[in-house]
Formats: C-alpha cells, structure tokens, sequence
C-alpha cells in the first residue's frame, strides 16, 4: 500500500512535492489555506488589469539548464512565451541614469563611460559575472544522496568558482558601493538592493542568469504558472484542498501522524510534510515543541525580507515604449506607509499584452514598509487601516506625476497590498514575503528541514532557504522525495508534462 504524504500549503514548495510524489507512488494530499493555489506565485484581477505579486525573473526559463529540467516536469511554463528583458532595471540618480544591462559586455561598456575612473573595480565587477555564467550548481540530486564519486566529480566541477562565490556572498552591497569613486555609482549600487546586509554573490548570479537569458517572465506571470502546476499535480492523480487552514499537527510518541484543520475535521498519514509558514509551522502548529537550538537563534534575532507594501495601478496610458523596470533616487525622502523611501522603483508590465487591455497599462511599486504599522492599524483601527491605504495610493500617484504627468487622471484602477495581506493570504511571518533575507549572514545559516524529537515530519520551502525563490521552493520539493524514495528503498523516477 502506498504511503500517503500529508502536504501543508499549496505553494510552488508543496506542489513540487506533491507532483513528484504522485510520480513514484506515493499518495499525496495537499492542503492550501487561500482559495487558489500558488501561495505567494500569484496575481488578482481588478477590473479589467492583472496585478501580479511574485515572478520578476525566473531561473530556469530557458532549456538547457537544470532548472528548466524542473519546470518540465512540473509543467510549469509548458507553451509559454519567455520574455527576456534588455535591462535589469533602470535607474535614475541627481539628472543621470545608469543602466543595468543584462547583456554583460554591454554593462560594464556603459559603467565604464560613466566612470572611467572606476575602470579596476567595474572590470573586477563584470569578470565575477561573466565567471558566472559558466556556474552549474546541484539541482537534479541533492549533496545528502551523493556518493564518494559524485562528491568527488562536483567538487572538481565547483572549484574554479569556490574562492569567487565565497568572495562575492561574503561581501555586502553597502561595502561594495563603497569602493567606487563616481559617487553616481557608490549611490546606484547601494540603492539597487536596498536591504541590510545583502549579498553581492546574489546581485552577480543573478546578472549571470540574465546574460544567459535563463532568467525570464513567463507570459501571463505567477497565477498561470501557479495554476499549471496546480493542473499538472491533479493530472497524475493528486488531491488539493483550497480554502483549508491546517490547525494543528497530530504527534503520537514522538511520530507525526496527521494533521486538523481550522474547521475540525482530521486526517491521517504516514509523513507529514510543511511548505507553509516556518513560523507558523514551528510555534503555531508544533506548539515550538521540536526547536533546535539554531531554530530558536534564527526567529529570536531574524534577518527577514522586508515587509512590502505592493501599490498597483491600471492606467490608461500605452506604456510600452518604456522600460519595464525604472527607480528613481529621490532628492528628499517620503514618507509612505510609515516609512522614509528614499528611492522608489516602478515595474511597467505593457511587456506582456495578457496584464491591460490594448492601449493601457499596468504598473506596479514596492516600497519597503512597516509591518508594525499597519499591523497596529489592522488590528486596532480597520477603517484607519483602509484610509492609510488610500493615502498611500494617493501619495504614490501624487509623486507618479513628476515623472508621468497627467497619470492622475488616468488611473482607472488601484489596488494596495499591504504586509497584512501577505498575512492574511499566505501566513507569512510579519509579512515577509520571501522569508529570510538573502545577506551575507543568512547565506550561512544551516535550516533543518527534519526536528529532534519529530519523525515521519520534514519542512520544505523558502523558510528552509534564505532568499527564497520559486527555483529553490521547486528544488526542495524534488530533492525531499528523492530522500523518501531513497529511504523506501525505490529508484525516483520522473516523467515530463
């Protein structure tokens, strides 16, 4: 008889696990909170504009890489055109602009026009990038079920990038902005991402991937992608359960048996698998019963994504002439969503016709907020909490029209997303919506996936690993039923859709 895989959320970690699951025999159950699947992958409609949260590049969008192999086996971006873009943003700083061009030659060519006086560290720069688009990490097996042998083959693969990608993560943004002398560049690289601590090696793997033209947006986004996986899970025979909140996990003698839900009703299993929340996994329905000591570390002092306040806009203006990424560094700070935004970055989808109808548009910020603010609004004031959306929106809109003038008047629809929402829909801790923060200290934490004191019982999913991501999310699903079938004694097969 089959052993029947309990799966707690229905993001791209539990639909991952779920397919491969269905692909070597075991029978699979997926339990997903929100009423759609896709967790985090997703995207609404409002009117007749689609606001999507979550691809802005995919790894893995183009065949020949080992992510691709992943997609096609989950069906994820079966028949989808990949749109590949010209420049990674574009960013404008006190009347000049810097271009971050995919295409690396091209890059440090206008870096180095800019700032010629600069030529040693944007030479340095662009040698890492183009080192790594040679880099071919472990992705079809994970390192636990390596033999001496293949150990040995990765480790001669790897070690011509080891010292650069030890250099390159142990290096802050902040500290590397330092080095340059054109004081538009020290600015550029201390803005592009704007979070404590992070790591140069994730900016530079990232340009890699997008030099190679791996790194793409699916044509429809995150909710087609979320939903042809969703498809691809019921076609080999899998079971999800939308609109149902896992409550609780049931543990008899230290084993994890099954799991209940918000409305009462139980099921049982023979292993128990998370890709929900890690907070809400660990100290909600373990009740913190099975911590480790680096678990207990890690929440005590967190290094989490910044909580984000997502503004969407149906416009109706073509915007298609633009480029679909363009921040902009502000000559004085404002204040939106109780925090100081320094610089503020807008995402232009006319790329994609499937976003607006014809002739309009859809444009979309992220501004890093406080989660403590609006937590306080949404729990002790609603119609204060709805109010402060509108004048977040209308803020937004009102600095819009120094760019865009007349966009005022041709907003049609707006949408506001605030932390609580990512809560509300994805349980996400503090609103975090990509978990802990790709820095330079989280790159070296060790997450287990299994607990002291907890068989049958394994956590999957961007709580597992920092800087999050749908590649990474996809890959666990893979490598934990690799380590089932390993352990069941059977050969893991896979098939394509």
């Amino acid at each position: 008889m089959a052993k029947k895989l309990l799966i707690i959320g229905g993001g791209g970690a539990g639909l991952s696990a779920g397919i491969y699951g269905q692909m070597n025999g075991y029978d699979t159950e997926i339990f997903e909170m929100h009423t759609i699947p896709g967790g985090v992958c997703t995207a609404w409609k409002r009117g007749d504009y689609i606001f999507d949260g979550c691809i802005h590049w995919l790894v893995g969008s183009k065949p020949g890489n080992d992510f691709h192999t992943i997609w096609k086996e989950l069906g994820a971006i079966k028949e989808k055109k990949i749109y590949d873009h010209e420049q990674f943003v574009q960013l404008h700083i006190g009347g000049k602009t810097v271009h971050f061009y995919t295409d690396i030659d091209r890059f440090e060519k206008h870096l180095l026009e800019l700032a010629p006086e600069d030529e040693r560290e944007i030479q340095r720069l662009a040698k890492s990038i183009r080192k790594l688009t040679r880099l071919e990490m472990a992705v079809l097996k994970p390192t636990a079920l390596f033999t001496v042998a293949e150990w040995v083959r990765y480790g001669i693969k790897m070690f011509p990038f080891l010292g650069e990608m030890m250099r390159l993560l142990s290096t802050p943004m902040t500290d590397f902005a330092r080095r340059f002398k054109n004081p538009t560049l020290r600015t550029a690289f201390s803005t592009i991402f704007p979070i404590d601590g992070f790591a140069l090696g994730f900016f530079a793997i990232t340009m890699a991937w997008m030099h190679n033209k791996t790194a793409g947006v699916p044509e429809g986004g995150s909710l087609p992608f979320a939903l042809n996986l969703k498809k691809r899970y019921e076609s080999l025979g899998g079971t999800i359960h939308l609109g149902k909140k896992v409550a609780g996990i049931t543990v008899e003698n230290g084993v994890a048996v099954g799991i209940e839900l918000s409305d009462g009703t139980t099921h049982r299993g023979d292993i128990v698998i998370s890709a929900a929340d890690g907070h809400s996994t660990l100290f909600n329905l373990l009740e913190g019963k099975y911590l480790t000591k680096k678990l207990k570390r890690y929440y005590a002092d967190p290094i989490l994504f910044p909580a984000t306040l997502q503004i969407s806009l149906g416009i109706r203006r073509d915007l298609r002439a633009d480029p679909h990424t363009v921040a902009r560094v502000l000559d004085q700070p404002i204040i939106i969503g109780g925090l100081p935004q320094p610089a503020v970055t807008v995402q232009n989808y006319s790329f994609d016709p499937s976003f607006a109808p014809a002739g309009k548009s859809v444009i979309v910020c992220y501004l890093f907020t406080d989660y403590d603010h609006w937590e306080k609004l949404y729990t002790a004031d609603r119609p204060a909490y709805e109010k402060e959306k509108v004048k977040a929106a209308d803020d937004l809109i009102a600095l819009l029209e120094r760019w865009y003038p007349g966009i005022g008047g041709e907003v049609e629809v707006r949408d506001v997303a605030t932390p609580m929402t990512y809560v509300r829909y994805t349980a996400n801790w503090r609103g975090a919506w990509e978990g802990w923060a790709p820095t330079v200290k989280t790159f070296k934490w060790k997450i287990p996936t299994e607990l002291p004191g907890l068989r049958n019982f394994h956590m999957i999913g961007q709580w597992t690993t920092p800087g999050g991501g749908l590649p990474p999310a996809a890959m666990q699903g893979r490598s934990l039923i690799q380590i089932l079938c390993a352990r069941d004694g059977k050969p893991f097969t896979t098939t394509e859709a």
